[in-house]
């Protein structure tokens, strides 16, 4: 099978700016590079093999601040981010307070849509 990709073997790329319109990353699009962080929508598909081995994949979070228990932000069902006016509801100790999965619960302030 042919790797080929629009960055393939660019070995000296260390850096790239991912705009949030990037709908898809083809495979091996930026493998063999210097890349070890990247930024991409959320709703952007790319394939395991689209970065070099090791490099972190990170998302653009409009302001989001609805995080499940593993710490990935949450989505709705079409992949747009979901987020709150206010993160407001701790514990005694000052802990975000959380449902049985994990995501953080939050209430909406009196008087805002």
């Amino acid at each position: 099978m042919s790797q080929t990709g629009a960055f393939y073997r660019a070995e000296f790329l260390s850096e790239v700016t991912i705009p949030q319109s990037t709908k898809e990353i083809g495979e091996w699009a930026f493998a063999d590079t210097m890349l070890d962080s990247v930024r991409i929508s959320v709703r952007c598909t790319h394939a395991d093999t689209s970065f070099p081995d090791g490099c972190q994949i990170w998302h653009y979070t409009q302001d989001s601040n609805l995080l499940d228990k593993n710490g990935m932000y949450l989505c709705d069902r079409n992949g747009w981010l979901l987020h709150t006016l206010e993160t407001n509801l701790m514990d005694g100790d000052g802990l975000f307070l959380q449902d049985a999965d994990g995501y953080i619960l939050a209430s909406a302030q009196e008087g805002s849509d």
